[in-house]
Order: C-alpha cells, then structure tokens, then sequence
C-alpha cells in the first residue's frame, strides 16, 4: 500500500498504486448515493472512513491467516506444521530452513510412492550416506497370517513390504552428524509411503555385513549377515 495517512494505517505499507482502504472508501461513498455529502471533512465522510478501516483491516487479518497455509509465507504458524508433520528442527536452523522442509513435504502430497520415487528422495536427504534402497523379495520374507503361518504374538506380520535402506559414514562424517543425518529419514518417508510400508535403514559393519562383538554400535544398527 502507498504512502501514509488515513488510507495507509499502520503498519507502514509501501508500493505503488491506489490504497485498498481508498478503493473501499470510494465504494462506500458512492453507495450513498446523492442525499449525502461525501465530501472530505464531512460526518459522513469520516463513518465511511472509519468504516473502510475496519473491512481493510479486516481483509488485511485474513490475508495473513490465509499466508500460514502457504510455505513461503508462514510465519507463527511454523511450529505448529512441523507438529503437524513431524518435523523436528534443529536449534540452527533458520525460519527460511524451516519453511523450505515444510515445503517439501506440501509437494510430496500430489506424488505416488513408487519405488523409484523413494529412492531418489533418500538419494537427495541423504547424500553420501545413501547407499542403497533393497526391497525384500517375497521368497525371503517374514510372513505370519491366521490362514497360513501362525504366531500368537503377531497374527497379522509380514516383511514383503518392508524397505531396508543401506547406508554408510564417509569417513570425515561425526557420529553425530551422521545420526543427524539418519534422521532425516522419518520425515521423509512417514507422511509419504503407504500405512502398511515399515522400513529400517543399516550400515555394513568394517567387515561388510554381520556383526562382531565388543565393537563399537555391536547390535546397534550394522546389518546381520
């Protein structure tokens, strides 16, 4: 909105054009009709002003409510869609950082989650840590179902939908950074995949797969052989 005054109230607003509380003043004033003088300091002239302020402002509150379902725009609203979507910021992150994630899983809602699709997006959160996407086939897989295999704990398992995201620590990378990394994962995938999808991510102990006792994360997240 341009310049100050009665059509420019605060806060300040800028630009070029005419002021929206100018435009609805003028409506109202021609609303009038002729048995009333419009003019600038006149009675009627300051209702309809106040009365302007009150639509534009208005306007103005639900503009800005309308910018919080919108990620380049939101502002308070931030925190509660990360509780939304289950987005864990990190104490450095900016709000621009915050919005972008948000983004990104807004634009995740209009896609399939085909094999493909999940990859490249663990490709891109992940970076050097990605390995690779393995799906179980369904001759290996882990099946339980009152109609076949029994188990009383689990009558209803099965691993055929089951992801198993490998993954490795460049050699530069923290412990820390790469559980940060790892992380990421949840966000990525939770909102994303279907209900019945569950998945694990593991990383080759210094040996390939398997694991060896009395070394560092023993059972922790290296995959068995």
């Amino acid at each position: 909105m341009p310049t100050y005054g009665g059509f420019s109230p605060q806060p300040e607003r800028y630009g070029g054009g005419v002021p929206r509380g100018q435009r609805i003043l003028e409506s109202l004033n021609a609303a009038m009709g002729t048995a009333y003088d419009t003019s600038r300091g006149t009675t009627v002239y300051a209702e309809n002003l106040a009365t302007a302020r009150c639509i534009n402002a208005a306007w103005e509150n639900n503009q800005r409510l309308a910018n919080q379902w919108d990620p380049r725009r939101m502002t308070v609203f931030v925190p509660r869609w990360e509780r939304i979507l289950k987005l864990t910021p990190l104490p450095t992150d900016t709000m621009p950082v915050r919005r972008r994630r948000i983004a990104a899983v807004f634009a995740r809602w209009s896609q399939l989650p085909t094999y493909q699709q999940i990859k490249d997006k663990l490709s891109d959160a992940l970076a050097t840590t990605f390995v690779d996407l393995e799906h179980i086939a369904p001759a290996d897989a882990v099946t339980w179902w009152p109609g076949g295999t029994p188990n009383a704990d689990f009558p209803w398992y099965s691993t055929i939908s089951h992801l198993l995201i490998r993954v490795t620590k460049p050699t530069p990378m923290t412990e820390a950074t790469f559980y940060s990394t790892m992380g990421l994962i949840l966000p990525l995938l939770d909102g994303f995949v279907p209900a019945w999808v569950t998945w694990s991510w593991i990383r080759n102990g210094p040996n390939g797969d398997g694991f060896f006792l009395d070394e560092l994360h023993n059972l922790d997240n290296e995959s068995f052989a």
